[in-house]
């Protein structure tokens, strides 16, 4: 991050913040809820990341407020999960520590359609994706498969977040390799 701290009591970024979350539906992108909503950042699209570091933030200035395209609507806890799985990531990127811990890098994910063959081809089946928090009980359960190409197609599931349990949706990505099964962080 650069080395000025964000200002986000400033009227630019309440403005910014309050564009974004309109953009965005009043909804967390990740998993759809819209209560405790923040704003994250991340890269913008590249003709806009002129001014920017490496995590989205402006470099003069108020770090806080850059383009849109490097803004999203989440909520509180899919921004603590996100914010988890980039540090993890960070360490487990660093060689020293993926040496020492005995590991390597790269663990393998599966996209959806691959994890529902790995299962039996059973419905239903819980994922997450690799970048969710292990410590938060967020998952989907797939329960609806349709196979286009292998090993693409569609598939839909109900999104669950500790005790709330959404409705049947298209599950986003569901072909992007970056999925695993779900592991009750409880047991």
């Amino acid at each position: 991050m650069t080395a000025n701290r964000p200002d986000y009591l400033s009227q630019e970024w309440v403005a910014l913040r309050d564009l974004v979350l309109k953009r965005d539906g009043h909804a967390c992108r990740n998993c759809g809820f819209g209560d405790q909503l923040q704003v994250h950042h991340w890269l913008p699209l590249p003709e806009h990341r002129d001014g920017t570091d490496d995590r989205g933030y402006a470099t003069g200035g108020n770090p806080a407020i850059t383009h849109p395209s490097g803004l999203i609507t989440l909520c509180e806890l899919c921004h603590e999960a996100l914010t988890r799985a980039r540090t993890e990531r960070a360490v487990l990127r660093d060689p020293s520590f993926l040496k020492a811990a005995g590991l390597r890098a790269g663990a393998p994910t599966n996209n959806v359609f691959e994890l529902w063959k790995l299962n039996g081809e059973q419905l239903p089946f819980r994922i997450v994706k690799e970048t969710w928090s292990r410590s938060v009980a967020q998952f989907y359960e797939v329960e609806k498969i349709e196979i286009r190409k292998w090993p693409y197609g569609t598939a839909w599931g109900r999104y669950a977040r500790e005790d709330e349990i959404g409705d049947l949706t298209k599950i986003p990505n569901a072909g992007t390799y970056s999925w695993r099964m779900y592991r009750d962080p409880k047991a």
